[in-house]
């Protein structure tokens, strides 16, 4: 009940702007690899251009990442955390072979 002002109509209208400059950053971005003949990873571009919404929202600046063209540094951190923290947490359920699972782990 606590945040169901912050999706009234208002105050949708109010982010309206901010998302439309995080949109065109990306199609600046897709247009410019376009001409250049560049292949595009789209799949990574949502990603990047998801964290900058979402941090624009939370923090009230965005990570970087359209604009740079890569994850930040803190966020490709949290992301290899948990692809680390969820092949640990399968090697636990193959208990007889975690060993053998363990050394096919990347460091």
């Amino acid at each position: 009940m606590a945040i169901n002002t912050a999706f009234s109509h208002n105050a949708l209208l109010e982010q309206e702007l901010m998302l439309h400059e995080h949109i065109n950053s990306l199609l600046v971005q897709l247009t410019w690899a376009s001409h250049e003949n560049v292949n595009v990873d789209i799949r990574k571009w949502f990603v990047f251009s998801i964290f900058d919404i979402n941090s624009d929202y939370a923090f009230g600046e965005d990570t970087g990442c359209v604009a740079n063209g890569s994850l930040h540094e803190w966020i490709q951190f949290v992301a290899e955390y948990f692809y680390a923290a969820t092949l640990l947490h399968q090697r636990r359920k193959f208990a007889p072979l975690n060993w053998v699972l363990a050394l096919c782990i990347p460091r």
